[in-house]
């Protein structure tokens, strides 16, 4: 599923959303979104390609619930070329995968990941 870009509020907050399917044995449905300036990055993109999606992970508390988010900041698309600008997010990659790579975020943190997840 690939939903069309959202606006919220007076300043025009931008949010997409992506659904993936993982090749996992029963096939996971992850929900992907796009936010901000990055919310054309799934622009050029169709229902049932294959893509590799990286993303950083967060979390919240609201009123004693808690949220967790994945926002991307890169998609490939088997047989592509690898890119992580929003104009031009088709890339090529490892087909039907999801990842939360850490290597890179968004914030342009280059630093390795060990693997471990500090909570």
């Amino acid at each position: 599923m690939l939903e069309e870009t959202k606006t919220y509020g007076s300043k025009g907050f931008q949010k997409r959303l992506m659904v993936v399917e993982t090749e996992a044995k029963y096939g996971n449905l992850i929900a992907v979104e796009a936010a901000g300036k990055r919310s054309d990055l799934f622009d050029g993109f169709s229902v049932g390609e294959e893509v590799t999606v990286s993303v950083n992970v967060s979390g919240r508390e609201h009123n004693g619930r808690y949220f967790v988010s994945l926002e991307a900041w890169k998609i490939q698309l088997e047989g592509g070329k690898a890119s992580n600008s929003p104009q031009d997010g088709r890339s090529g990659g490892e087909a039907g995968n999801v990842s939360g790579d850490a290597r890179e975020g968004a914030d342009g943190d280059s630093g390795e990941f060990d693997g471990d997840i500090p909570f």
